[in-house]
């Protein structure tokens, strides 16, 4: 186990809403950690099932663990008032439907402490709750992030699951925007506001395979996989919509359709030489790129702009 005053070093926190079952999952298994010195903050956000049972059940087997309210209803409320609970250098947020592995706290802690990133994002393994089907890809879940390695991410984004800051540099940020994130008028984006606004100060963004969550409640239907690509791209394109709203905007959809020729064709080949490529990976890599221009006119259509 490594000590590092980790107390002061970095706090776990789990912002939720009336998932007890889950709750109760992820608790458990900050209980089993190897390392139980770090700070553990709960954001109860208006939860009215039996979620304070649950916080109760364990309050007794992880003496580190506070629990606060937020009555603003909304992740963003909910994070935002963990950074003002906070009083360690860096501050890490999970999700309640995910479970940790043994060795995370001690792989937090090494992390931090060989590459003190400013902000970073760990490793989501998808768990099914029922048989995980054969054409499920991690990527679906995770994007390029499924396929990464320690060090400096430039490919890929910061996850929400499994993500943390320099908790003065958030502050200076002044947190997460709440017009972001599922109950909003914007359904998701909300870390990734937070993560344009770190690039565009030039600071590095990290990822780490080693800090390892498993994710539940993964049994998704195709369309449901379609339908969070859907809301998820007309969220991004709404943090830039000042710079697709130009001149290009035939160009962004020409190239949709390219792509969606190119997995037609690619697809088709996959299938008939039978390389673990099923069709429902087809009919998402097929329609992906023709729901991501939907979104994209959408956006232009509420916006009033012109092809």
């Amino acid at each position: 186990m490594i000590n590092y005053n980790s107390d002061k070093l970095v706090s776990i926190v789990i912002c939720t809403r009336n998932r007890a079952s889950f709750l109760d999952r992820c608790l458990k298994s900050i209980q089993n950690q190897n390392n139980k010195t770090i700070p553990i903050i709960i954001i109860d956000n208006g939860s009215n099932d039996n979620t304070n049972s649950i916080i109760n059940k364990w309050r007794m087997f992880i003496p580190n663990l506070e629990t606060f309210h937020e009555s603003n209803i909304g992740l963003s409320y909910a994070r935002n008032y963990a950074i003002d609970k906070c009083n360690s250098e860096f501050i890490h947020y999970i999700d309640d439907d995910t479970t940790l592995e043994n060795d995370f706290c001690d792989n937090l802690i090494s992390f931090l402490i060989t590459f003190k990133p400013k902000a970073y994002t760990g490793k989501i393994i998808p768990v099914f709750i029922t048989k995980r089907p054969e054409w499920y890809k991690n990527g679906y879940l995770c994007g390029e992030n499924a396929y990464l390695k320690t060090g400096k991410l430039d490919d890929g984004h910061i996850m929400g699951g499994n993500m943390g800051f320099n908790t003065k540099l958030l502050l200076q940020l002044e947190g997460f925007p709440n017009n972001y994130g599922k109950g909003s008028k914007i359904m998701y984006c909300e870390e990734t506001f937070i993560e344009y606004k770190i690039r565009s100060r030039k600071i590095q963004v990290y990822y780490c395979e080693e800090i390892k969550i498993n994710h539940f409640g993964n049994d998704d239907t195709i369309w449901k996989i379609l339908k969070i690509f859907y809301h998820q791209n007309l969220s991004f394109m709404q943090l830039e919509s000042n710079r697709i709203a130009n001149k290009k905007s035939l160009k962004i959809i020409f190239y949709d359709f390219k792509q969606c020729a190119k997995h037609l064709l690619n697809g088709i080949i996959l299938i008939v030489k039978q390389r673990e490529y099923y069709f429902p990976n087809f009919l998402i890599d097929l329609l992906k790129p023709l729901i991501r221009s939907y979104a994209f006119i959408t956006l232009l259509r509420k916006n009033n702009f012109s092809l």
